[in-house]
């Protein structure tokens, strides 16, 4: 092989790497919006959230909360969210299909869905600003 070509693909492959990791970062960025999002409007911590117990129903709700708006407003699977996390997928799929049915009523649904316009306007404008991205 000349080395101009094995040269290209190794330039190629530092890029896949480079691409990866930026997706990482983001998903990671994403989910820690989402975090301190529902921590703020549940009054407690973030770190709290993540906790290995369940805790209380209040907190239980704020993290099922969570990782339903992880998943729908920025497309972060459940077996991403659940590394980031450190639970079970499982777990956070019963905990988005709670959240899911209980959309149904209206003091749930409307809140829901001004907080994924506000996350997902917050995270495009900081996230194109901090890494130059055009769309």
């Amino acid at each position: 092989m000349p080395v101009a070509k094995a040269s290209k693909q190794v330039h190629k492959f530092h890029q896949g790497h480079k691409t990866e990791a930026k997706e990482i970062l983001r998903r990671r960025a994403q989910y820690n919006l989402v975090l301190s999002y529902m921590a703020s409007a549940h009054r407690t911590k973030p770190e709290f959230l993540l906790t290995h117990n369940r805790g209380s129903k209040h907190l239980s709700d704020a993290r099922h909360i969570a990782n339903y708006l992880a998943h729908v407003v920025f497309g972060i699977n459940f077996t991403d969210i659940s590394k980031m996390a450190a639970r079970d997928r499982t777990s956070i799929a019963h905990g988005c299909h709670r959240v899911e049915d209980l959309r149904d009523l209206p003091h749930y649904d409307r809140p829901l869905h001004f907080a994924e316009l506000a996350l997902q306007e917050f995270f495009d404008a900081s996230w194109e600003c901090a890494n130059d991205d055009k769309k």
